[in-house]
C-alpha cells in the first residue's frame, strides 16, 4: 500500500473525534504519532509518507483539535497550548499503543517535547522539527500579551472566517503568511484545511476549516524557566532538525544543552517547513532514527 488511509480517533479526554492520515503497515513494531504545527494539518507530512512506508514505519499523522478534519473544541473563549496534551495521550490509548515514538513540527514539536517529558515511560523516541520546546514570554511582556488577547479576541469572533474566491487564492494566502513555504507543500495543507463555501458569484469559493480561536493570543503563556524545566525532563533519545535559514535556529542553540540524549541536524538552506519543502533531505535521517531498537540510545 503506497497511499495513506483516513481514520477517525476518539479522544476520551476531550470527547472529540480527531481525524488522521495513516502511512505504513499497522503490524510494524515502529509506531509513530506525528503532530503538525499551528494552523497546519496532517498533510504537512505527505512528502515523507512514502519514506515512512519504505522504512517500515507505521505513522499516524494527526489533525489536532480545531485543525484539518478534526472536531473543534466547545465554545471556550480561548485555546491554550496545554489543552492539546491530554488529547495526545488519549490518542495513544485509543490506538492501543502502550509505547510509541513521536514526530512533531513547530508547535507539534513543542507538544511532542512536553508529552515526552510528562509521559516518559510511554515515549520511545522523539523527533523535533523546527522546535525545541515552546516559545517563552518574558514576565515583563505578560501584561502586553494579555491585553492583546482581550482586544483581538472579540474582533476575530465578530469577523468570522475569511472567504477565498478560489482554492488557488487560499494557497496564495498561506504562502504569503509563510514566506518560505513551497507551492506544493502549501497546496497539500490547503486542500486538507479548507472546505467548499460556494456562492452564486463565486462557485469555487473556500474557507479554512481551522478554529478561528487559533488566531487569538492565549491567556496563559509560559516563561523560559518553565519551558526549560520540561525539556530537562525529556529522557528519551531526541533528533532535533532545524533549517539553516530558519529564524528558530538560535532557539536550538540556546536550549540544546537541556536535552540529555540529543542528536542535531541542521539542513543547508532549510526554512521552517523544510520537512514539507525538501522532504528528500530529511526523510532518511528521520526514518533511520525512528527505526532504531528501543534500547539503543
Amino acid at each position: 500500500m503506497t497511499k495513506p488511509r483516513e481514520i477517525t480517533i476518539f479522544s476520551a479526554s476531550s470527547s472529540l473525534n480527531l481525524a488522521a492520515k495513516v502511512w505504513g503497515d499497522e503490524s510494524s513494531p515502529h509506531k509513530v504519532l506525528a503532530v503538525h504545527g499551528w494552523m497546519d494539518n496532517a498533510a504537512t507530512f505527505d512528502g515523507l509518507g512514502l519514506s515512512f512506508i519504505k522504512g517500515g514505519l507505521h505513522v499516524v499523522c494527526l489533525d489536532l483539535p480545531g485543525h484539518g478534519h478534526s472536531d473543534h473544541r466547545p465554545s471556550n473563549p480561548y485555546i491554550h497550548f496545554q489543552d492539546y496534551l491530554p488529547d495526545l495521550i488519549s490518542v495513544l490509548d485509543a490506538l492501543g499503543w502502550e509505547k510509541a515514538s513521536l514526530l512533531g513540527h513547530s508547535m507539534g514539536g513543542a507538544l511532542v517535547s512536553f508529552t515526552a517529558s510528562l509521559a516518559p515511560n510511554r515515549i520511545i523516541r522523539a523527533v523535533f522539527i523546527e522546535a525545541m520546546g515552546l516559545w517563552s514570554i518574558p514576565p515583563q511582556d505578560l501584561h502586553k500579551v494579555l491585553k492583546e488577547s482581550l482586544t483581538i479576541g472579540p474582533i476575530l469572533r465578530e469577523k468570522g472566517p475569511r472567504v477565498y474566491q478560489t482554492l488557488s487564492q487560499a494557497i496564495d494566502r498561506l504562502q504569503e503568511s509563510n514566506g518560505s513555504l513551497s507551492r506544493h507543500a502549501a497546496e497539500a495543507i490547503v486542500r486538507r484545511g479548507t472546505k467548499s463555501t460556494p456562492t452564486p458569484q463565486f462557485p469555487d469559493a473556500v474557507t479554512f476549516r481551522h478554529d478561528i480561536r487559533l488566531r487569538m493570543r492565549p491567556m496563559f503563556v509560559w516563561d523560559e524557566d518553565q519551558v526549560s524545566f520540561f525539556l530537562k525532563e525529556v529522557k528519551c533519545p531526541v533528533l532535533c532538525i532545524f533549517g539553516e535559514k530558519s529564524k528558530h535556529l538560535p532557539l536550538l542553540k540556546k536550549r540544546a544543552h537541556l536535552i540529555e540524549h540529543l542528536d542535531q541536524l541542521v539542513v543547508p538552506d532549510g526554512h521552517h517547513h523544510l520537512h514539507a519543502d525538501v522532504p528528500h533531505l530529511v526523510a532518511s535521517p528521520i526514518v533511520e532514527f525512528l527505526s532504531k531498537p528501543e534500547e539503543e540510545r
